[in-house]
């Protein structure tokens, strides 16, 4: 499956998503004449570097996009800015009094 970039290309999505990668790294692990071990420690990098990190920081993006957004068209208000309009100071009413102390 890797022999075409985009073939593996797509592979590398398809794991990365965690749609179907174990029925990818089985016949991969069948096919490879060396050590198995290689090619499950390959897929356990792909699957927490790929679908762990690399997502949070495409989420991370989004979000930062998003909230400058809002700053420039100034429909900021925030949760925390809501607890304010009740009469309280905003975030610090929200927090147990033993966190705050910590």
């Amino acid at each position: 499956t890797f022999d075409h970039l985009p073939m593996a290309i797509l592979v590398v999505f398809q794991v990365v998503t965690l749609e179907g990668w174990v029925d990818i790294m089985y016949p991969l692990q069948d096919a490879y004449e060396g050590p198995t071990l290689l090619v499950s420690l390959y897929f356990c990098f792909v699957v927490v570097f790929g679908a762990f990190f690399l997502v949070n920081v495409a989420l991370a993006v989004v979000y930062e996009a998003f909230t400058d957004l809002q700053d420039q068209l100034g429909l900021k208000r925030s949760y925390f800015d809501e607890a304010s309009d009740f009469g309280g100071s905003g975030i610090a009413d929200l927090v147990p009094e033993s966190i705050q102390d910590a």
